[in-house]
């Protein structure tokens, strides 16, 4: 049985429909969910998209600005994939949902530029370019945070790495054989797109249906953590990083400014070395005692991995933060002062804020950490901001 093109759109149209109404309905039924309201949008904009090519099939020249609303929904609706597995792994989405917003324009306009002798392919190179970029980022974010820890999101890896795949092999052909070439036709038609859409939509329904079905339980019991606290009254590092993705969620909703300090002392092993054991020993146990009783009080104070303590708080501004971070740097550099060892060793002191790190835990860390390196590096060993 041979389906012909309309055939297929007509289908593709109501199975997009079928999955957003199914996935609308669960996500209302459910308690509201940022990620689930975000991927209610992509089946949203999908079906859309589906429905604005069917129209523009009725009338192809009278109806051509129907291609230009379909071009930029298929651009949002794939970018919606990418933000809904942000936001599940409490990553910001401000500015990519603006970039999202901004490429779903951009093709929507290229239409538009085109004109009604545009025809049926008119902007679709930069389509397909937004949907390669979203599908790849999408499978990207797919394998990190709660996300790569379940199993059945492998199925929504696949189909955004696949259609990532497809989409470039479709770009490729479409810019060097042109829409009308045999190859293009055979392989990459609108009759074998249509089919795959239908494919992985009800993948991608599927997976994400048991994702929302079950985000309670990973948000709640599923991402418990111990918390560990060394003898010097300090959270080792998965803990301290742990609390500090939760304040950095509270902190975006809020609005609040968050700053990472990081300390770093890289001298040690050429101190044991030339000065002994003992002498280095008591360098570290100083200077890891210090840092929590110059805290503010309710600042968190933690392990970083690589052997470097972290301060974590709010402020009201990056000179507050920078003013909060010297002092700590000079109360340690005179508890180190205090012990007589023969040699004060260089203490590194950078700052990351949520201004321009974001309000991602990891991100904020590793910010603040090659910022203290780089001061450790200067002569002054002055505070460092990272940019």
């Amino acid at each position: 049985m041979t389906l012909d093109s309309t055939t297929l759109n007509v289908v593709t149209a109501l199975v997009m429909v079928t999955a957003g109404v199914l996935f609308l309905i669960e996500t209302l039924n459910r308690r509201p969910s940022a990620a689930a309201r975000i991927w209610t949008a992509a089946f949203i904009a999908g079906t859309m998209t589906t429905l604005s090519y069917l129209v523009w099939a009725l009338d192809p020249v009278g109806l051509w600005v129907a291609v230009a609303i379909g071009n930029g929904c298929f651009i949002v609706g794939t970018g919606c994939l990418w933000l809904g597995c942000r936001r599940f792994n409490d990553h910001s989405i401000r500015i990519p949902g603006g970039i999202v917003i901004a490429a779903g324009l951009a093709g929507t306009i290229a239409v538009l530029i085109a004109g009604p002798d545009g025809g049926a392919w008119a902007g679709a190179s930069l389509m397909f370019a937004a949907i390669i970029a979203f599908c790849g980022l999408g499978a990207v974010e797919s394998r990190r945070g709660v996300l790569a820890r379940q199993s059945v999101v492998i199925a929504i890896s696949f189909v955004l790495g696949a259609t990532a795949v497809y989409y470039t092999a479709r770009l490729v052909v479409f810019v060097l054989l042109g829409p009308d070439s045999p190859t293009f036709q055979g392989w990459f038609g609108s009759g074998n797109t249509s089919l795959l859409s239908i494919v992985f939509t009800m993948t991608a329904l599927v997976a994400m249906s048991v994702l929302r079905a079950t985000e309670s339980t990973l948000r709640g019991r599923g991402q418990a953590t111990t918390l560990e606290i060394t003898t010097e009254g300090m959270l080792d590092s998965a803990s301290f990083e742990s609390l500090l993705a939760g304040a950095a969620v509270r902190g975006e909703r809020s609005g609040d400014r968050i700053a990472v300090i990081a300390l770093c002392m890289e001298e040690l092993p050429r101190i044991a070395t030339a000065f002994g054991a003992p002498v280095a020993a008591t360098l570290t146990h100083t200077w890891r005692a210090s840092l929590p009783a110059a805290a503010p009080l309710m600042a968190l104070v933690g392990e970083e991995r690589r052997g470097g303590l972290l301060v974590a708080l709010p402020v009201a501004s990056v000179s507050d933060a920078r003013t909060v971070a010297a002092r700590l740097h000079q109360r340690v550099l005179d508890e180190l002062a205090s012990t007589g060892a023969p040699i004060t060793p260089v203490i590194g002191v950078g700052v990351a804020l949520t201004d321009t790190a974001g309000y991602d835990a990891s991100a904020l860390i590793d910010a603040s950490c090659g910022a203290a390196r780089t001061s450790a590096e200067r002569p002054d060993s002055a505070v460092v901001v990272a940019a």
